[in-house]
């Protein structure tokens, strides 16, 4: 018959997605490890802490801190001789929507260059995340399959926006929050159903292949969180100042990039200046420096004694480290290094986070820990547009429902405060019908 037919085609092309996007995922996780042992952890010393999902430690050393400006120029400028030689342009989640949107394939030969790339930039110490590359690796890896399979045109078109979802669900371990974004992210205001349902599927397959290999615990662990029905209203304080703090952090990814543009010409040497500069925010604040993961982990579960500053005091360095990690962020991105624009926004979120909720413990004995952890997720979820896939996200990223409340009315509230402040150029203001 030829609907089954057309459903088991479907279900095939699915599930050959997921296997490519589990691949980009475990590739870029171990190709981070590796040049972040060699650069920092051999050449520096340092080493940060690691989320229980990370499969590393908690313990963390700064070893020979100082040189870390030193390993982020040096891989800045890796970052710029690849650019160059290798006709790198974009590498980013805003490159996947345009060819979405525009029906173009993503180059093989771009994709493999952008993997050593944005390794590099996160190894050496570059502020950014992993999940972006993922996602871009895994949507090239798709792009390259459908050319070699002869895949139908709308089939190619479907694996860039279907693999992109499944490899950013891998490396969060989160398959359904990856499945619903693959949905959701094409649009500021919107939803595209049909890709759903291929999404599941894919994002399934790659989150099944990851974990297998690193485990399947979630990234945070199990997180204890009760809920009290009486904190809504501080969540909706929370989601007011993370919806506004995500409009900042758009405006300076977009200002940044703008000034290293006019101020720098040469394409090779402005990462090299990007790293060298995001590297001097490193040793005012180490907790800039890489993902950072783990420090958010310490944030979580209330040890803030732990984070480290050889230069200021720890209730300065609190105050200030939302801030320090957006200007970080934009010195990395915009410079021209590579990387994703989710993990910053979750550490970002994440402090400014902290910071609204050790206020609140101060004045009210409240628990910090829930302020934590949604104030990573309502950023992420304002600024880039997608509420409901961050949404299933905090659930996935902890093991736990018991946010779940707190979070749905601050990621709606960050929502609508951050207004059409976007961090994806490439979505669509309106739904319009893709699919024939």
């Amino acid at each position: 018959m030829p609907f089954m037919r057309a459903v088991l085609r479907l279900l095939a092309v699915s599930t050959l997605f997921g296997l490519l996007s589990g691949v980009a995922a475990l590739a870029f996780y171990f190709g981070v490890k590796a040049s972040s042992f060699i650069l920092l952890g051999v050449l520096a010393g340092y080493r940060a802490p690691e989320a229980p999902g990370e499969g590393g430690e908690v313990a963390w050393s700064l070893g020979r801190y100082w040189l870390i400006p030193v390993i982020a120029a040096a891989g800045g400028l890796a970052v710029g001789l690849i650019r160059r030689r290798m006709g790198l342009r974009e590498y980013s989640t805003d490159e996947v929507l345009n060819a979405y949107h525009n029906a173009r394939r993503l180059g093989l030969r771009e994709t493999l260059a952008g993997l050593l790339a944005s390794a590099i930039t996160l190894g050496s110490g570059g502020s950014a995340g992993a999940e972006g590359p993922t996602g871009r690796l895994a949507a090239g890896l798709a792009s390259a399959a459908a050319r070699v399979l002869k895949l139908r045109r709308e089939e190619a078109r479907l694996g860039l926006i279907v693999s992109l979802g499944a490899g950013i669900g891998a490396i969060f371990k989160a398959p359904m929050g990856g499945a619903v974004l693959a949905s959701e992210i094409l649009y500021r205001e919107g939803f595209e159903r049909g890709v759903l349902y291929p999404a599941l599927v894919a994002s399934a397959v790659s989150y099944a292949l990851f974990g297998s290999v690193v485990g399947f615990a979630p990234i945070f662990g199990g997180v204890s969180i009760a809920f009290d029905p009486l904190y809504l209203p501080l969540f909706a304080a929370l989601g007011a100042i993370e919806g506004g703090a995500a409009v900042l952090y758009v405006l300076w990814l977009r200002r940044s990039a703008t000034i290293f543009r006019a101020v720098i010409k040469s394409e090779v040497l402005r990462p090299a200046l990007g790293g060298l500069a995001t590297g001097l925010v490193g040793l005012v604040a180490p907790e800039v420096v890489g993902p950072g993961y783990g420090w958010t982990y310490l944030a979580l579960r209330g040890s803030i004694g732990g984070l480290p500053s050889p230069l200021m005091p720890i209730w300065l360095l609190l105050a200030l480290l939302p801030l320090l990690k957006i200007l970080a962020t934009g010195l990395t991105l915009g410079s021209g290094e590579v990387g994703g624009v989710f993990i910053p926004g979750i550490i970002i979120g994440a402090f400014a986070g902290l910071d609204v909720g050790l206020i609140f413990h101060r004045i009210l004995g409240v628990p910090t820990a829930p302020f934590v952890l949604v104030g990573m997720l309502s950023l992420l979820g304002a600024a880039a547009k997608a509420p409901l896939s961050v949404t299933l996200m905090v659930v996935e990223l902890t093991g736990g429902y018991n946010a779940l409340p707190y979070a749905m009315v601050a990621i709606a509230v960050a929502y609508l405060a951050s207004g059409k402040t976007a961090l994806f150029e490439g979505q669509l203001d309106e739904t319009r019908q893709q699919h024939n």
